[in-house]
């Protein structure tokens, strides 16, 4: 079945309200230009045939989807995935099957419906995550770097290459960190971000590689980098993010030295700190020129 059919690009947009604290603000056309961009602003002029004339609505910004997985959209649907437990690392086992199933055609396919449902819910930017590994290897990336030329009209697309699964442990992670690399090598220039999930890793050495790793990588690429991290309650297991810090610190990741930005993701132990521990966070992160990005 082929995705929904996006409508022709929009012209104009009569009669709508902007921002404003005003009881009974002013009303304005907005004009787009062949480029997608905004070309004009200009107050409307009452008439009978005007649009929305008994209620103007509100214009607002597009919306942009920060975090979305787009090789892995829709695979709910699948009959051989029958989750159990609800655990999370029966998520990650069930996922690692039907990645093994994924080809791309299906990957091509998913992929559109979600860009076009995406678009036709108001989203004009997406950052995409695309798994790299051993089961997949550079499968849903070059699916995902098509995707991305052949919707560049339509919306944004900013793609991650991440690393689910293990880095520096457990018997796949040297395959899995030589993917990785390659991705890089082969398809850099498509690639705006660099992914990982150092809680993924079976020990707290492993993990502590693995953000080093990718804090020198997308340093050394000049690549955003984007840390699933610190995802668990348990306040017996101390928080992963001051060692982000350190190493983002060491490498000079500051306001003054890049335009790179460095997003973590997920983050659930963050809701266990205390006034002391988010003190800290904002001293770690620090202000000005001298902030990490």
């Amino acid at each position: 079945m082929p995705p929904p059919q996006l409508s022709p690009a929009i012209r104009t947009i009569s009669n709508v309200r902007l921002h404003s604290h005003s009881p009974d603000p002013t009303t304005y056309d907005l004009t787009f230009s062949n480029e997608q961009t905004l070309s004009s602003i200009a107050p409307h002029t009452d008439t009978n045939t005007s649009p929305n004339k008994s209620s103007p609505p509100l214009a607002l910004p597009a919306l942009t989807h920060p975090h979305i997985h787009l090789d892995k959209a829709y695979i709910h649907n699948s009959t051989t995935i029958h989750p159990q437990t609800g655990s999370f690392q029966e998520a990650l086992t069930l996922t690692t099957q039907a990645k093994a199933t994924f080809t791309e055609a299906d990957l091509h396919r998913r992929g559109e419906w979600l860009l076009s449902e995406s678009i036709l819910n108001g989203v004009t930017a997406l950052r995409a995550f695309i798994e790299i590994d051993n089961t997949v290897h550079h499968k849903c990336l070059t699916t995902a770097i098509h995707l991305k030329h052949s919707w560049r009209n339509h919306c944004h697309i900013q793609l991650v290459a991440f690393a689910q699964d293990p880095l520096f442990s457990g018997p796949n992670g040297q395959v899995n960190r030589d993917l990785m690399n390659s991705a890089f090598t082969d398809h850099g220039a498509h690639i705006d971000v660099l992914g990982v999930t150092p809680y993924v890793e079976s020990d707290l050495e492993s993990a502590k590689k693995n953000i080093q790793w990718a804090i020198t990588t997308a340093w050394q690429l000049g690549k955003h980098l984007d840390f699933h991290l610190d995802y668990h309650l348990d306040p017996t297991k101390g928080a992963l993010v001051w060692y982000v810090l350190q190493c983002l610190r060491d490498v000079g990741w500051v306001k003054a030295r890049t335009t790179k930005r460095v997003m973590l993701g997920h983050c659930t132990r963050f809701t266990l700190f205390g006034g002391d521990e988010w003190e800290r966070l904002k001293l770690e992160i620090g202000a000005g020129e001298d902030a990490l990005q």
